[in-house]
């Protein structure tokens, strides 16, 4: 059973690092749910709550700012 976890593990890591360096922010952003819910509290004690549409928004900037690079 755990062998099988770890290997699981594994293959989603390495999906997941494919993601991350594709520079594709839809891509990266299906390994969200559609029902994502984040609460961001800031260093400022600032709060503010987001889901899976500011996730992929998200990912587009962050990718914009990696333009040109490898993340």
């Amino acid at each position: 059973m755990l062998n099988t976890l770890l290997h699981d593990f594994k293959d989603f890591l390495a999906e997941y690092r494919e993601s991350w360096n594709s520079n594709d922010a839809i891509r990266m952003a299906n390994h969200s749910s559609n029902e994502l819910k984040v609460r961001w509290a800031a260093p400022n004690a600032e709060v503010s709550d987001y889901g899976y549409e500011n996730s992929r928004e998200g990912w587009k900037q962050a990718y914009e700012m990696y333009k040109g690079r490898s993340p």
